[in-house]
Order: C-alpha cells, then structure tokens, then sequence
C-alpha cells in the first residue's frame, strides 16, 4: 500500500464502497490532500499503525470490523487524530455512538464535494488548534518555570542580605534598583525586600537601643571607679553592675549570632544521648533564684518513662532555660510556673516538655507570631506586680531562636493561650523524638 505523499495533508479513507471511494479520492485530491483508501475496518487501524495519518475517514458499516469499533481502536491508541465518520443511512443513535467514541464529526453518503472538503478542513484545523495550544500551554508553563527561576534566584540573594542585616543596605538599595528596573513580575519578590528593609530598620533601632544600656552602665561605673576613691563594698557593687552588664552584651551578641547561624543552616550540633530526668532538673535549678526572687512556685513533674533524646546538651539546655525564663518575666510576683516532662503518642513514643505558667498569656492571634524574629511578648505594665517587675525588653529573638534550636533537632514547638480558655497563663510545648535505642 501507498505511503502519503509528501508535503500534503494526509487523509486515510477507510470504505467498502468503490464508487464513494473512488469519488471522495477525486475530490480530496483535487483540493490538496493525499488520500489513502482502505476498505475495511481491520485495514484502517492496521495502517494508522504503519503511517501517522493527519485525518482517518471511516464507513460506519464495513466488513470484519465496523466503523465504530474501528474509531474506538483508533482514538484509544491516537486520540489526538481527527476521525470523520460517514454513512449511508444514519440514525441518531448511530451519531451519538460514533460522537461519544471521539468522533470529530459525522457526515452522509454521498456527500456535497464542498460539504467533504469543508468537514476535512475543518477537523485538521480544530487539531491544529489544538496542537497550537498545546504548544502554547507548553511555553506558557515554560516561562512559567523561568520566572519561578527567577524567583528563587532572587529570594536566595534576599536572604544573603538578611543575614548581613546591619551593613547590607547598600547591596539592599542596588538589588531594590534591579527588580525595578528588569523584573516587573518579580513583584511578590519586591515585597519581600520591603519587609526586609523594615526588619533592618527594627533591628537597627533595638540593638541600639539594647547595646546602649548596659554600655552606658559599664562607662559610667568605669568612669566612677576610675575618678573616686571608693570603699570596698561600693568598689565590689560597681565591678559586680560591669560585670552584669558584660554578661548582657555578651547574651545579646549570643542570640544575634545564634540566629544568622539557623538561617544560615551552619549551626555546629554535638549530638550525645542525653536523659530528659538529669538536664530539666539542672536547667530549673539554675533558674530558682530568679523565681524565688518574685516569690514564684517553680514546679518539675517528670513522669518516669520519658524518652532519651539525641541532642546537644548546650543547645537543648539553652531551649528549656529560654522557656522558664520567659514564664519568670511574664508571671506576676506569687505566680506558678510548671515544667513536666513525659512520653508523647506514637511509635516510637516522643519526648514532650511543657513550660506552663500563670502569666499574661497570649493573644489568640499571635500564638503564630511570637517564635518570629524581633516579636515584642507585652508591654511590661501589664503583668507588673509587687517590688519586682520584669518587662519584655530584648532583642525580640528568644522565641525565634529557640524555635529553630527545637527544630534543628528535629522536633516541633507550640504556644497556647489560657486566654482561649478564659484562664491566665500560657504553655510552650516542645517534642522531641526518641533517640533509636530507646
């Protein structure tokens, strides 16, 4: 059998009907097709099978294998190829069999010559049109994937200026200067950069603020001590204020540094096994004096099966002593702050630590905000008690950092509000997993 000539649309014509065939060939021919006649069904799909046909023409009523069962045949293995069905005597339910296998349209024997032509014309344009939008769906999602490109090449050299924070604003104003100018579908991405510059200016504002007041303590004991004779006990109060505020300076450079190490995914962890039952009681020990300075209940509950976990004890150590801490500033002199410790659900069963205590608590709608950087917890006016008052002060990083510390270790945090209970206080929850031997 006859390949389709080339550079021509062509046309298989399936039909056991020599006298339409050789009529349709006629016509096709003369208006530019290359027409291969077959004249059964079984011939139809075998040479759509041997040739790519532009467009199959199919009787429904044929010897061996009916038009139908040919065009299901046809659509199943191709269903991008146009078929035309045609008959001699159709019935509707005969259109509606061949339209529901995949038909591209249906005429009658004999055909209009003009009628053929136009049916043809038309099936090879609607596959054209669906191959030009194929096409177009093709570069569409292409370009899709290169502004997507583009989006993370951006955003990755957003977050090397964040990291520099203090000295990047130059770079900030440059890389501003070029999404303007090149990028206006990195819109999302300009969005970004705003929030950045205000957590610049944040920062800028609270370091400062943060620095200068152990700095100003520092030099005005220096300059005391270096200008007044002073008695011993005053000598040992100013040198004991230097050296408080030394250890200030030296937490707040700590948390800076903490923090651009998570972001930066460089944290140094030594991981050891390590038992829940021996940190928490050193970390609240450490911590008691400053409770019992507010006349605070400080309470460890341990249940006896609590996990061992995998972790750095320094780390895991700086999480739970951040925690008591916080519940120490924001629980009212006479409070209760409670830490406990036992087995989560699960196979293997986690590690799960509380931090509860009866405080300010948490406005429902920053329970999600407040592990983000540069969160201010509460004005301290409101849980102002007695002779001694803490307030949030900081540089607002605690939370972050001991939510990256948590999941660095491959555990996850939350916060809870009693004020979604009607009750004070409020509970950070840390949960760890096992480590394999247990």
């Amino acid at each position: 059998m006859p390949s389709p000539a080339p550079g021509k649309p062509s046309v298989l014509l399936a039909d056991d009907s020599p006298a339409f065939t050789i009529s349709a060939i006629e016509i096709l021919t003369r208006a530019g097709f290359s027409v291969t006649p077959v004249t059964n069904g079984l011939d139809a799909v075998a040479e759509s099978r041997r040739h790519p046909y532009d467009l199959v023409t199919l009787d429904v009523e044929m010897p061996g294998m009916d038009g139908i069962e040919a065009l299901r045949i046809l659509k199943g293995a191709s269903p991008d190829v146009p078929v035309i069905m045609v008959s001699g005597a159709s019935t509707i339910q005969t259109a509606v069999a061949a339209l529901r296998q995949g038909a591209d349209d249906y005429i009658l024997k004999p055909p209009d010559p003009d009628d053929l032509v136009l049916s043809v014309q038309r099936a090879l344009k609607q596959r054209a049109l669906v191959e030009e939008n194929r096409r177009l769906v093709a570069d569409l999602k292409a370009f899709n994937e290169h502004l997507e490109e583009l989006v993370r090449e951006r955003t990755a050299a957003l977050e090397r200026s964040e990291r520099k924070l203090v000295d990047y604003a130059h770079d900030l104003e440059k890389a501003h200067a070029e999404l303007l100018a090149g990028h206006e579908e990195l819109k999302d991405a300009y969005g970004r950069l705003r929030e950045l510059d205000g957590l610049k200016a944040k920062f800028i504002s609270i370091t400062s603020h943060e620095l200068r007041t152990p700095l100003t303590t520092i030099a005005g004991y220096a300059a005391v001590l270096s200008t007044h004779s002073l008695p011993e006990a005053r000598q040992r109060a100013a040198l004991a204020a230097i050296d408080r505020n030394v250890g200030r300076l030296a937490a707040i450079v700590d948390e800076i540094t903490d923090i651009a190490q998570l972001k930066e995914k460089r944290l140094y962890m030594r991981r050891e096994a390590l038992d829940l039952a021996t940190l928490l009681p050193e970390v609240v020990e450490e911590l008691r004096p400053l409770a019992e300075g507010r006349r605070q209940d400080l309470l460890l509950e341990m249940e006896p099966d609590v996990p061992g976990v995998l972790a750095d004890r320094s780390r895991l150590t700086q999480v739970f002593s951040q925690l008591v801490l916080n519940a120490v500033r924001f629980t009212p002199d006479g409070g209760r702050i409670r830490v406990t410790a036992k087995a989560g659900p699960g196979s293997p069963a986690p590690a799960v630590v509380s931090v509860s205590d009866t405080g300010i608590g948490i406005d429902a709608d920053r329970l999600e905000t407040v592990f983000t950087e540069f969160y201010e917890e509460a004005p301290w006016t409101e849980h102002h008690s007695g002779t001694t008052g803490f307030r949030s002060g900081g540089l607002g990083l605690g939370l972050s950092v001991v939510k990256g510390l948590v999941e660095e270790h491959g555990g996850r945090i939350r916060a809870e509000s009693g004020k979604s209970y009607g009750r004070p206080g409020s509970t950070f929850q840390v949960t760890l997993p096992a480590r394999a031997d247990e």
